[in-house]
């Protein structure tokens, strides 16, 4: 191959390794929100779980930018919960739980796909290095 053929198929590797860190860092930070928000609804589940142990009882409750208010609970035969655009819906316990149920089996699913993701795209950058180092 000649010299002008090799040095456009580094710049082509090159700019393939690139477009590879690129795509890692971007799942990365995926994958860290995704854990964060399975986090979350774990955490969600476990207050759903022990909402009768506060029920009647006082307590804090977040009224925004990190300010608690004392307030008493009524009976937590219910729970509002949000279904996107600032829009909320009355539900059960028990359909409480099977919804934040299936929102966990749903982040775990991406978390999964994400992981798959880094996965390729770890190989790929691997490759990319073997191709760049034989040049």
């Amino acid at each position: 191959m000649s010299e002008e053929g090799i040095g456009q198929e580094e710049r082509t590797l090159q700019y393939m390794q690139d477009y590879y860190q690129n795509q890692y860092m971007v799942l990365q930070q995926s994958m860290e929100n995704a854990s964060h928000a399975l986090s979350e609804m774990r955490e969600t589940l476990e207050a759903i779980n022990n909402a009768q142990m506060i029920s009647g009882k006082e307590m804090l409750s977040s009224i925004g930018a990190g300010m608690l208010v004392k307030t008493n609970t009524g009976e937590t035969d219910s729970i509002m919960t949000e279904v996107g655009g600032g829009f909320y819906i009355e539900k059960d316990i028990e359909e409480a739980k099977l919804y934040i149920s299936k929102s966990i089996a749903s982040q775990e699913n991406l978390i999964k796909k994400l992981s798959e993701g880094i996965e390729r795209v770890k190989r790929a950058i691997i490759d990319t290095a073997a191709k760049l180092d034989n040049l």
